[in-house]
């Protein structure tokens, strides 16, 4: 036979009292880890957007520089690496609510539950 135990409304009291310190603690150390790893992917995120347009940006001189070579002037060379950049703008600007926009949102949500959700993560 099972022997029944009796606690009293103090020590029930008592015990959901630590109980619920205990998962307060546990989702402050949760919502830290998140915060971090977050913090952590927009850091590096930063980091390699401003090396990629530093690397476009000297694909654009480079470019400039090799339209002045073929036109035998810097402004005529300048002047087509601009007007390309423009229309390459324009395009993306009549195209982003279409195309760009919802591929860089589904982008972004992949990629932030990819990272930072696990599959066995209970939420009570």
């Amino acid at each position: 036979m099972q022997q029944k135990s009796t606690k009293t409304i103090s020590e029930i009291w008592s015990d959901a009292k630590i109980f619920l310190e205990l998962r307060l603690e546990y989702y402050k150390l949760v919502a830290l880890e998140k915060t971090a790893k977050l913090v952590a992917d927009a850091i590096t995120v930063t980091v390699v957007m401003v090396f990629a347009l530093l690397a476009f940006l000297a694909g654009a001189v480079t470019l400039a520089f090799y339209f002045s070579s073929l036109f035998n002037s810097y402004t005529a060379g300048f002047g087509v690496a601009a007007i390309f950049f423009l229309l390459f703008a324009i395009v993306v600007n009549l195209t982003k609510r279409k195309y760009l926009e919802k591929w860089i949102s589904n982008l972004a949500i992949k990629r932030y539950f990819a990272k930072h959700c696990e599959e066995d993560e209970i939420i009570l």
